[in-house]
């Protein structure tokens, strides 16, 4: 079992979720836990929660499932992390309900 599949077994949801988005191979694929398969973990999990918060996020990837494309995350917004004391980057700040994410791969 790949560490990625490890990770996503937590979450049914995150799992199927899995299988609509482009991971790169090796990330898929790597036995354990690195930085990348982390962020991917991550990304996927984030996603699928908010797919159960945003309606219009379920009929998007609904939409591209049935056309048979698959998600691919381009982008990722660091301070939805609420962390301090990471140099340049300002730390996060609570969501939003009416905030919008891209997320990134690892």
């Amino acid at each position: 079992m790949s560490a990625l599949a490890h990770l996503l077994k937590t979450s049914p949801a995150a799992q199927t979720l899995a299988d609509s988005i482009v991971v790169h191979p090796e990330i898929a694929q790597e036995p354990r836990a690195t930085r990348a398969v982390l962020a991917q973990a991550l990304n996927i999990l984030l996603f699928a929660d908010l797919m159960d918060r945003v309606p219009t996020a379920r009929a998007y990837v609904a939409d591209c499932q049935a056309a048979g494309r698959k998600l691919v995350f381009d982008h990722g917004a660091l301070r939805t992390v609420a962390l301090e004391g990471m140099g340049r980057f300002p730390p996060g700040r609570p969501p939003s309900p009416a905030c919008c994410c891209r997320l990134a791969t690892g």
